[in-house]
């Protein structure tokens, strides 16, 4: 009866779905919370219930549906979209990650969580791309082309860390180790230390 009632239904039905839990009924559970991210859309503890849920239970094919279902129904919501690129980054998918967080950018220039992955995903790149190079045997000239596409993959990390210091400055957990490896890997010693003494 309570949940006829417009202004308290988004909350009657987080009741429900909380209680559904409590009682170890995890299949009304989920089927509540589907049905609360369709009738409440603009309320995030259904949608955010869910993509807490199937990530922590690694359930990469059902998150990736939800992400799916989440932007048909709301194309124009940075975290739907950003949330494409997060599952993609967990397979070590680093390309489509970066497509997805590119996109999260456009529509939201100084959304942290983008930027920091983003950043990551190329350092990603750069560790796969490291580690296949180690266990080949390569000419000089080889090595150098290597260094030239490990540089690249660094410059692209570069900006989103540094992006990361202006709007964030307090928050160096999440970005000083990042941009420490940025400027170590691109030999610029100044930027190194001037890190250092921040991180003192």
């Amino acid at each position: 009866y309570a949940a006829q009632d417009e202004a308290k239904a988004s909350s009657i039905y987080r009741h429900k779905a909380n209680a559904y839990q409590a009682m170890g009924d995890n299949d009304k559970w989920i089927a509540l919370l589907k049905e609360g991210v369709v009738k409440f859309p603009n309320d995030p503890f259904f949608y955010q219930t869910l993509i807490q849920y199937y990530d922590g239970a690694g359930k990469r094919d059902e998150l990736n549906a939800l992400a799916d279902e989440l932007m048909a129904n709301s194309p124009n919501n940075p975290l739907f979209v950003y949330l494409k690129g997060y599952i993609a980054q967990q397979q070590d998918d680093f390309d489509t990650a970066i497509t997805w967080y590119k996109k999260t950018l456009e529509m939201d220039a100084d959304n942290v969580d983008a930027h920091i992955n983003i950043g990551r995903s190329y350092i990603g790149k750069a560790r796969d791309y490291s580690t296949k190079q180690s266990s080949t045997k390569i000419d000089r000239a080889q090595m150098k082309k290597d260094k030239e596409i490990l540089n690249g993959l660094f410059r692209e990390a570069l900006p989103h860390f540094e992006r990361l210091r202006e709007i964030i400055p307090d928050r160096t957990d999440k970005w000083l180790n990042d941009l420490t490896q940025c400027y170590y890997n691109l030999n610029m010693h100044d930027k190194m230390e001037e890190l250092e003494k921040l991180a003192q």
